[in-house]
């Protein structure tokens, strides 16, 4: 469906620019929007409502994929089509929330799910804390100066001027303007740090002010909403395990293959007597040698499982001890 618009806004940006002109913000419109000033915003809008989770540009869709998910008007095939996804695998490892928010009470006593309290519930607005305070004060950002890392910088930056008195070519005049810009990311780095720190230890270093075992469970959730934020994982969820292995087959793989002659290599299709003999006299050979030998002598031993299995090396010595 096609969205009329009037002929001098077609060309301005939804998210366009801003720039301070005599004190006073001035939109841009033919100008898009930095991909920086975008997520600075974000950020900025997180801690006004105090978001329990961080706000980026890419946590939109995760709403949209899970209203789309929800509908019954839209199959799984149309789905994966409006998101641009290979199959529905993706939208459950990265878009599905981890936090049930479905009404299972309701659901098991066979009443109708109440949709419209589980989602005021578990909206991120229920998190705002309205007192929550958003700046520094004037001596918080004075410690800021005094910080090791911004001290370094400031001085690379003085030694750099001093030195651009002397040689002010373009080269020294661009290092000039990357240090002013590294000095002020540095400086805008320590102070979010700091905010979150303080936030931290707000939340930690609190004492009992009720008998009331609900207000202390309370207070304990505080604390470990507070430490979540400070931690450095932007999404919530399970962390992943182990990168999946394949599994071992019973052919031949490419360690094993080198190990092999020239001769033998050109017959590699074939499953001839003498590439099996050079590869079980190859492993003996290691397995009496080594000091630390990564090639387990049970299952060369072995002689009912496969050629591939007796003679395989393991990445390291401790992979064999995990056969006895």
């Amino acid at each position: 469906m096609e969205l009329p618009l009037k002929r001098e806004v077609e060309g301005y940006y939804v998210f366009c620019k801003t720039d301070v002109i005599n004190k006073r913000a001035v939109l841009q419109w033919n100008q898009p929007m930095t991909e920086g000033a975008m997520s600075g915003r974000l950020r900025n809008l997180r801690e006004i409502h105090d978001f329990l989770q961080s706000m980026f540009t890419h946590r939109f869709r995760y709403g949209e994929r899970k209203m789309l998910n929800e509908s019954s008007a839209i199959s799984e095939a149309q789905q994966n089509l409006i998101m641009k996804h290979a199959d529905t695998r993706t939208f459950l490892n990265h878009y599905l929330p981890r936090h049930i928010d479905t009404d299972i009470q309701n659901i098991m006593n066979g009443r109708e799910s109440n949709k419209s309290l589980m989602r005021a519930i578990t909206r991120m607005s229920k998190w705002i804390d309205k007192r929550r305070p958003r700046h520094l004060t004037s001596e918080q950002r004075a410690s800021l100066r005094e910080h090791p890392e911004y001290i370094e910088v400031t001085r690379r930056l003085s030694e750099h001027t001093e030195a651009c008195e002397s040689d002010p070519s373009a080269a020294m005049q661009s290092r000039l303007e990357k240090l002013r810009r590294e000095i002020s990311n540095t400086f805008g780095r320590l102070e979010r740090a700091l905010q979150k720190k303080i936030n931290l230890l707000g939340k930690l270093f609190t004492w009992p002010t009720s008998q009331s075992q609900e207000v202390e469970w309370q207070r304990r959730n505080a604390a470990v909403a507070a430490i979540s934020r400070y931690c450095c994982f932007l999404e919530g969820g399970p962390l992943r395990g182990r990168r999946k292995r394949r599994a071992p087959s019973d052919g031949f793989d490419e360690e094993q293959t080198n190990l092999l002659p020239k001769t033998a290599k050109n017959r590699y299709s074939s499953a001839g007597p003498l590439k099996q003999d050079i590869l079980l006299v190859n492993a003996e050979n290691h397995i009496k040698k080594a000091k630390k030998p990564r090639r387990c002598f049970q299952c060369y031993g072995n002689t009912e499982i496969s050629i591939h299995r007796r003679t395989q090396k393991y990445s390291e010595y401790k992979s064999t001890l995990r056969h006895f």
